[in-house]
């Protein structure tokens, strides 16, 4: 697992106005969709401050990409899975929970 702030672009709303926010989340490529929605995977509370507990609400919806081969000239050259999650709890010590992928599809591209 990991996690980069980096990776977490808001696209719309959210961003501390008090509004939802709708996020793309594009892992590394080893974390898998499912590994994203599980329980404290942006942050855990404990061992890891991200930084992302700081811009997540509950009801943010975030498009994770898992992206296959990647290079530093076209990280995005063939998407895996995709997934559609939603922030269901940000806990006073800083736990990030997230439903399952609700979106439930399996894309494979290749450009």
């Amino acid at each position: 697992m990991t996690v980069a702030d980096a990776r977490l672009n808001l696209l719309a709303g959210g961003g501390g106005t008090g509004g939802l926010g709708l996020y793309m989340y594009v892992t590394d490529g080893s974390d898998t969709v499912a590994d994203v929605v599980e329980q404290g995977y942006f942050d855990n509370g404990a061992t890891t401050n991200t930084g992302i507990r700081d811009k997540l609400r509950v009801g943010d919806l975030i498009f994770i990409i898992q992206p296959g081969s990647q290079t530093v000239q076209d990280p995005l050259k063939q998407i895996v899975d995709v997934g559609l999650t939603v922030v269901t709890e940000v806990t006073s010590a800083g736990v990030i929970n997230c439903a399952n992928d609700f979106m439930g599809a399996t894309v494979s591209y290749t450009a």
